[in-house]
């Protein structure tokens, strides 16, 4: 399965929701793109820092997902 650092995550996690999302500031969607992947690489593996964990594109559909139910974007 292929992986992404955390800028790569940013990217298709921001790429992905800017197409679903609209009337959200590119300000305000950096914000929640960059919490959501800091806060995931925090529970999946507190001992290591958010930029130093990976994400799968499966963790990324998941935090898609995630966003997308928990907000009114």
């Amino acid at each position: 399965m292929k992986t992404y650092n955390f800028g790569s995550a940013a990217e298709l996690l921001r790429k992905y929701l800017s197409q679903k999302v609209k009337g959200v500031t590119s300000e305000d969607l950096e914000q929640i793109v960059h919490y959501a992947l800091k806060y995931y690489a925090k529970i999946q593996h507190h001992h290591r820092k958010g930029d130093d964990h990976e994400y799968t594109s499966r963790d990324i559909k998941h935090l898609y997902h995630r966003i997308l139910a928990d907000t009114t974007l």
